[in-house]
């Protein structure tokens, strides 16, 4: 059987659907990886620490008063978060175990 006008018509307007749906498709996939490549850069929390690490000095425990840190929790025996008092000691926010300054090891 020969291929009529319209057979060949309708093969090459289905080639190029599909051809535009695959280009759609990268298109899609390109702009997904760039939009989530500047989203990953502008994330909040991905700061790096200092390099001197989180002060420990007697004028530094103003300043940490309020924070929460991971501390080691005595009561529990492994690093949990706790509150900072302006004191320097700490209260686990696990077991509300406060442990005195410098008790943090």
């Amino acid at each position: 059987m020969i291929p009529t006008n319209f057979t060949i018509l309708a093969l090459v307007c289905i080639g190029l659907a599909a051809c535009g749906a695959v280009a759609l498709y990268l298109v899609g996939g390109l702009v997904y990886v760039v939009v989530w490549a500047v989203r990953a850069t502008r994330r909040p929390g991905r700061h790096r620490a200092p390099r001197g690490g989180i002060p420990t000095t007697a004028a530094a425990v103003d300043s940490l008063a309020g924070l929460h840190l991971l501390r080691r929790c005595a009561a529990e025996d492994r690093h949990t978060l706790h509150e900072i008092h302006a004191d320097g000691s700490a209260t686990c926010w696990v077991c509300q175990v406060t442990t005195p300054k410098g008790d943090d090891s």
